[in-house]
């Protein structure tokens, strides 16, 4: 009776150890997975278009009650002015692939201008929490460029 106790008890903590590490496993699950949990969306970034005539950097990051907001420092170092619109997505790096989580596509067709060597500060509405998990970010705005934010 003592031995088919012990082996009663030998297969429990076997059973116990192979969930456990399977837990462990999927807990450590790599991020593009938890990606979809995490982000709106989750799709490899394509090539976009940059103006090398632009100084972007990254000012700060507002928490707000509704949504948060990017502030970015956006010069424009040549000898035109440039003109820029209102589309903006979100960007994550993840096994050196950069993919786009979130969207701003559906605004107005407005058109910002920086005069020759000017700049401005324009500021970003994004989902609140989006920028919850560490790691790169970057913003891209349309017709500008990228400029990327670490959090840690």
């Amino acid at each position: 009776m003592k031995g088919k106790k012990s082996f009663l008890f030998g297969g429990i903590i076997c059973v116990i150890l192979v969930l456990g590490s399977v837990f462990i496993i999927r807990e450590t699950d790599n991020v593009e997975e938890k990606g979809h949990e995490i982000f709106p969306i989750w799709q490899e970034t394509t090539e976009r278009n940059e103006n090398d005539e632009i100084k972007m950097s990254f000012v700060r990051l507002s928490v707000g009650i509704e949504h948060d907001e990017i502030a970015l420092s956006i010069e424009n170092c040549g000898v035109d002015p440039i003109y820029y619109g209102e589309k903006y997505y979100i960007e994550y790096l993840e096994n050196d692939k950069w993919y786009t989580v979130y969207k701003q596509e559906s605004v107005p067709s407005v058109s910002c201008e920086i005069l020759p060597h000017n700049k401005t500060v324009s500021i970003y509405s994004i989902q609140k929490g989006l920028l919850s998990l560490p790691g790169v970010y970057r913003i891209y705005v349309e017709d500008i460029g990228y400029c990327e934010i670490t959090i840690h």
